[in-house]
């Protein structure tokens, strides 16, 4: 589709073999045929074709600000000072291992439940959590 035709051959040739390279061609061809999406510029955003798009990313970053996980990163060295942890190192690798073993997790049941279903429940669980804070 860039006209980059002699490259493409070469890495079909080393993908799969010389008789090959005629019918991938062909393929590539076809499946490329009407494809050209038009540009899109910033102001694409706000239009009503990709509203809901925009509107379920703006609000999920500012539940994700708004849950607070930024300050925990940020002080995370002063809390753990506190508590009597001595070395700044050991808290911030704590919190890194947390952060990475967490998103591991995530990661494994996206797969099998489905993002929806995963923020509904973290979410609400945010909102009990969040509750049983302030009262």
């Amino acid at each position: 589709m860039q006209k980059k035709t002699d490259q493409a051959e070469k890495v079909i040739k080393t993908l799969y073999s010389d008789g090959k390279v005629v019918e991938v061609m062909a393929d590539i061809s076809t499946s490329g045929q009407g494809s050209e999406e038009q540009d899109a510029g910033w102001f694409d955003l706000f239009s009503a074709r990709y509203f809901k798009v925009v509107s379920v990313g703006a609000t999920l970053f500012l539940f994700q600000q708004l849950a607070g996980i930024n300050v925990v990163v940020y002080y995370s060295t002063s809390v753990f000072r506190t508590a009597g942890v001595a070395s700044d190192v050991a808290a911030s690798a704590l919190v890194g291992a947390t952060n990475v073993f967490g998103t591991m997790i995530a990661s494994s049941l996206m797969d099998k439940q489905g993002r929806k279903s995963l923020l509904i429940t973290s979410f609400s669980g945010m909102e009990r959590i969040m509750f049983l804070n302030f009262h």
